[in-house]
């Protein structure tokens, strides 16, 4: 039978990790509000630039060379951006980007493609970097202790574009969690190199003019689209990071109740035959005289 002090230090030690966790749900909550504002104010840009560009990226079998818009003809490197947290207590947001990603490289290993990764948040640097280490080139801190800025965003699309221009990638895709809700995240793959080209159904049927012409608008707008892009994919994943913690601590908050209930109960349990143990004694001790 368990020590009544012992008990009584448990609980008190549970009381406390429930008020850490329920203020870490507050602040998160907080968080999240403006995250999620920031992700869906987002799409609507990158949304449509991405269909501008699926409207005007249609020849890509009449292109013949080395294109960040058509990418090249035979790819046999591909770069895997994965944007992960810093930091963790956010459920199994980083566990789930990592597996998505593993299957992902097995995917493009067996299509006979060279894998490269490029990690974004220290979560998943720590676990990949026992799991495949040789296919890692670069790591960094993501964006749980600073806000999402586009200008990150631009530095990292132009080394990407640089690797693409010195043929050390001939595709880049980034992984990255998609925020439905605060109770929904789910892993996400979209193309940076080549374009993404969407699908029939969401390109208009109306043909433009351009000038000076349509290559020449590609060049210089799906630089900017690769940005916007990776933006997007950062604010959506700083948003699922909120949400996903929100939700593991009020799971925290109320597994600490249900365990502090179990816990007093089983306190006065020992207590009251600690109690009768006594008496029992006394009574026993009364009756010997």
């Amino acid at each position: 039978m368990a020590d009544l002090k012992t008990l009584k230090l448990r609980i008190g030690s549970i009381k406390k990790t429930q008020k850490i966790t329920k203020a870490m749900k507050m602040v998160a909550a907080s968080k999240l509000r403006r995250a999620r504002e920031a992700a869906e104010n987002a799409r609507l840009y990158s949304d449509n630039l991405a269909k501008i560009i699926a409207k005007q990226a249609n020849n890509k079998s009449d292109h013949i060379g080395r294109s960040v818009v058509y990418g090249v003809e035979n790819p046999k490197k591909i770069l895997l951006l994965l944007n992960s947290s810093d930091r963790g207590l956010c459920g199994g947001l980083n566990t789930n980007l990592v597996k998505f990603t593993l299957a992902k490289k097995r995917e493009y290993e067996q299509q006979g493609l060279e894998v490269k990764i490029w990690l974004i948040g220290k979560k998943a640097n720590d676990q990949l970097k026992y799991i495949c280490p040789e296919l890692i080139i670069k790591n960094q801190l993501g964006f749980s202790a600073k806000s999402v800025a586009y200008k990150d965003a631009v530095d990292i699309s132009s080394e990407i574009i640089s690797l693409f221009n010195q043929e050390e990638i001939d595709l880049c895709k980034i992984i990255y969690p998609f925020f439905k809700s605060a109770i929904a995240q789910e892993p996400k793959e979209l193309g940076l190199i080549p374009a993404e080209i969407a699908e029939d159904d969401v390109v208009d049927s109306l043909e433009y003019d351009y000038e000076p012409d349509k290559e020449q608008l590609l060049q210089d707008i799906v630089p900017k689209n690769i940005s916007i892009q990776l933006f997007q994919a950062f604010l959506e994943g700083y948003a699922s990071e909120q949400g996903s913690r929100m939700t593991a601590m009020d799971n925290a908050v109320n597994n600490c109740a249900d365990l502090i209930k179990r816990l007093n109960l089983q306190y006065n349990r020992t207590r009251q035959a600690k109690i009768t143990t006594e008496l029992v004694e006394i009574i026993s001790a009364a009756e010997s005289i």
